[in-house]
């Protein structure tokens, strides 16, 4: 529900587009394609949302009741097609800023800094530190900076300092970042706002490195796990926003307690299951790549590869707990059509055997061309062309990414036995990380990217593959099948 006192705009995605021919309208877009059919009063709305305008005053405009306009535009962002932007209260709800820390002094010191130049009233924030049993004097660092200290008599991981913080403070916002990070200080204020719709649990922000002065950091700058790019959108499993680290979430406090606060039982990837269980509660949660928080990443190989190992044994943790959140193989009737030979083609030496998956691509591409015909849109065909190519494209790199990082061993120990089957081994490490290179433009050489690249899929298995078998848990590793018929709405 809208409530004057939250200001609330709304506009569509950048790269989206009205196309209207005679009675017939249609939203567009390319990357991915969509092609949304709308009736004449969607079309009126989206008329008036053409500039920053009060949603109650588009409303009235085309001749519909705000509740329905509301409903109808949030449809088109939870497609990806618009974007909600929620402006602050007229009062601010009272934040209390939980930090973890142990030991590094030095950069809580930083961390401490920045949250105290946050352009948010001093007066509806409070800071709380945890410090997990430091061997450093956090209340000494500490000392004189307007912050509430609370240390823990022993060391009890992050998840259980991040729930003593929550319970200590005052606030109704539950705002969690990390000793090592420096935010921004329109942190708060970019992700408060979120928090106004009561549909939606939880917010975070862009994590971006400290500084791009090593290669790991350029390479945490477009492939680290706390990164989760720049587009705006909803947190979903098995999705390009799978979660959201606590290096910068907000959460409502009622939705924390009502979840019992962070499971800690986890020594790592606490934050991604409260996050799924506030998805799972019913709430929404939202990506907002603003709100800048910058994160000391470890500047070594050695420290690179141990974390991502660590981030590995915490994966196996989550599947055992949220069976559902499997990954997911999803498969389109005519990217399988061509999977299938071509793997034929490799198992048994006859390489012909890969041209009976040509004519299902082609037989795709005319059934989206008549399908979005049948909407009544102006489509150029290159379009639907490169989409069809995008979506083949993007399987493969699912397909070959979730291989690499959880089966690449084993499989090359089968290969070994069954030489042929190295070529695929080795065309599936190679095609994700050229996928990345050239998406996501690193200020790395293919080289370098490269070796990182690989030793955090091998570093990520050896932890999984590690944490799996002493836990007697592998069946977690198996992938789901989904099967989908339409790429086009």
């Amino acid at each position: 529900m809208l409530n004057p006192e939250h200001p609330v705009t709304y506009c569509l995605q950048p790269g989206v587009t009205l196309d209207v021919n005679g009675e017939d309208a249609v939203l567009l877009r390319e990357k991915p394609l969509q092609v949304l059919r709308l009736n004449a009063s969607a079309l009126r709305l989206l008329r008036q949302l053409d500039g920053p305008r009060p949603l109650s005053d588009a409303a009235v405009a085309a001749g519909l009741g705000v509740e329905e306009a509301q409903s109808f535009l949030d449809v088109l962002v939870q497609r990806g097609v618009a974007l909600r932007r929620p402006g602050l209260p007229a009062e601010l709800p009272f934040v209390s800023v939980v930090v973890p820390v142990r030991n590094r002094a030095h950069d809580l010191v930083e961390c401490l800094r920045s949250l105290l130049a946050l352009d948010y009233p001093q007066d509806r924030l409070e800071i709380i530190v945890v410090d997990d049993a430091s061997d450093e004097d956090i209340r000494a660092v500490t000392a004189g900076l307007p912050v509430r200290v609370i240390r823990q008599a022993r060391k009890s991981g992050p998840a259980a300092c991040r729930n003593v913080g929550a319970r200590a403070g005052r606030g109704e916002i539950l705002a969690y970042t990390d000793s090592d990070c420096v935010v921004d200080p329109d942190w708060l204020t970019s992700l408060v706002p979120y928090l106004n719709d009561p549909n939606v649990g939880a917010v975070g922000g862009l994590i971006e490195p400290y500084s791009l002065t090593t290669a790991i950091d350029r390479y945490e700058a477009v492939n680290s796990s706390l990164y989760m790019g720049l587009e705006e959108g909803e947190v979903r499993p098995n999705s390009d926003i799978p979660f959201l680290p606590t290096a910068s979430l907000l959460v409502r406090r009622a939705i924390w307690q009502e979840l019992g606060g962070f499971d800690e039982s986890f020594p790592i990837g606490e934050d991604v299951d409260l996050v799924w269980r506030v998805r799972d509660a019913g709430y929404r949660v939202h990506y907002v790549p603003r709100g800048r928080v910058r994160h000391k990443y470890r500047a070594t190989l050695r420290a690179f590869a141990r974390r991502r190992a660590f981030y590995g044994g915490s994966e196996a943790f989550l599947l055992r707990k949220h069976t559902d959140k499997r990954k997911a193989l999803v498969f389109g009737w005519s990217t399988l059509a061509l999977l299938v030979p071509l793997v034929a083609a490799v198992l048994t030496g006859w390489y012909p055997l890969a041209a009976f998956g040509a004519p299902a691509p082609l037989l795709d591409l005319v059934r989206r061309a008549l399908r979005i015909q049948h909407f009544g849109a102006s489509v150029p065909f290159a379009w639907i062309a490169r989409s069809l190519l995008r979506d083949h494209a993007a399987f493969f790199y699912h397909l070959c990414g979730n291989f690499a990082r959880y089966y690449s061993i084993p499989f090359l120990l089968l290969g070994l036995l069954f030489p042929p089957l190295l070529f695929v081994w080795l065309l599936a490490l190679l095609y994700p990380v050229a996928y990345d290179w050239t998406r996501r433009r690193p200020r790395l050489n293919f080289p370098a990217f490269l070796f990182l690249y690989w030793l955090e899929l091998f570093a990520h298995q050896v932890g999984i593959l590690l944490r799996c078998l002493e836990s007697r848990a592998l069946g977690v590793l198996v992938p789901r099948l989904v099967f989908i018929q339409k790429a086009t709405r």
